[in-house]
């Protein structure tokens, strides 16, 4: 996502310096960063109709636009989120996906009425946290943020905050942990007489 803003910007080299724009980041910009594209990567979306696979939430954005971390100054919803410009087949996938509830948003992401919730039910294991994508009317642009928490507590900013008391183990219950890859690697011995 990083490297598709650099090369739209005309930065050459993107894969690195993607790297270091991200090392810019703050940890709350890491962690929100980290957690919503893994979420993402794991959601697969499955049309409720036919079963038909659709992809996973992350094919749904075309492109990266705004990354919010934590910011006392800033009300809890422009908090711990993703703006992103969607595809334009993104409105109608999340309209047929299953284990996702179509809403309006009333008093919160007024910008974004639209509202795509990940099921999700308090005190069942792995299904605790869920991705929650807010649209604008025409279906292009969008908030992506993880809920976590229930009650009084959605209300407040750590409700999207990884790093808060028990959101990290929410998380995994709910998306599996990143998996590392094995490159093997041919060493070359040198011996010193």
């Amino acid at each position: 996502m990083i490297g598709g803003v650099l090369a739209r910007c005309g930065a050459t080299g993107t894969t690195s310096l993607a790297a270091s724009v991200f090392g810019q980041f703050n940890a709350s910009q890491r962690a929100t960063f980290v957690g919503i594209t893994h979420a993402m990567l794991n959601t697969q979306l499955v049309d409720s109709r036919d079963g038909k696979k659709l992809g996973d939430v992350f094919q749904l954005v075309e492109e990266l636009l705004d990354l919010s971390g934590e910011n006392g100054a800033l009300p809890s919803d422009k908090q711990f989120q993703l703006v992103v410009r969607l595809t334009p087949d993104a409105a109608q996938k999340l309209e047929h996906a299953a284990l996702f509830e179509k809403g309006e948003n009333h008093i919160f992401h007024k910008e974004y009425p639209i509202s795509f919730r990940q099921f999700r039910r308090i005190g069942l294991r792995g299904r605790e946290a869920g991705l929650h994508i807010c649209l604008t009317r025409d279906g292009r642009l969008a908030q992506i943020h993880i809920d976590y928490r229930f009650g009084l507590l959605h209300l407040g900013s750590a409700n999207s905050d990884l790093r808060a008391n028990g959101n990290h183990e929410r998380h995994v219950d709910r998306w599996p942990v990143f998996g590392l890859a094995v490159k093997r690697v041919q060493v070359r011995r040198v011996v010193l007489h």
